[in-house]
């Protein structure tokens, strides 16, 4: 966008910033493309060598999401129910989702053995580590990205 002098607009500014986070993204759906590839070396070879690093693809992610927030939110003042509404949101709106995932996954896992993996499947839907490791782990869950 642009203001009547014809200047960029801080608008415009966060939709450039958009832009290369959905640059980023692409670069991690494209890295994880070339395990569907396997039967193709020339081509898995060929995004081997243009996007062979798919997790700095995810950090640039994180790093210009976690911008964006901060850009958006820095000039103003928020009170504590403000936080909460906030992590409400949130939770609202990526949960539903990883549970779904989880489920799945499991099913798809363990299949006829699912009665023996409830407890692992409900502490990984409620984001409880399945074990105690040292940072940076934490723990993990049933499914790993979880």
């Amino acid at each position: 966008m642009k203001n009547k002098e014809g200047a960029p607009t801080k608008d415009s500014k966060i939709d450039s910033i958009q832009v290369l986070r959905g640059i980023a993204a692409l670069i991690v759906a494209i890295y994880h493309l070339k395990y569907l590839t396997a039967d193709n070396p020339v081509f898995t070879s060929l995004l081997d060598f243009f996007f062979n690093n798919g997790a700095a693809g995810v950090n640039l992610f994180f790093v210009i999401s976690g911008f964006i927030m901060v850009y958006i939110t820095g000039s103003k003042h928020y009170t504590l129910r403000d936080v909460v509404d906030f992590l409400t949101k949130r939770l609202i709106r990526i949960w539903p989702t990883y549970a779904l995932i989880t489920l799945g996954y499991a099913f798809l896992t363990y299949r006829f053995q699912i009665s023996q993996q409830i407890w692992p499947i409900l502490r990984s839907i409620l984001f409880i580590p399945l074990a105690d490791h040292t940072p940076p782990f934490y723990g993990y869950s049933v499914l790993s990205v979880g």
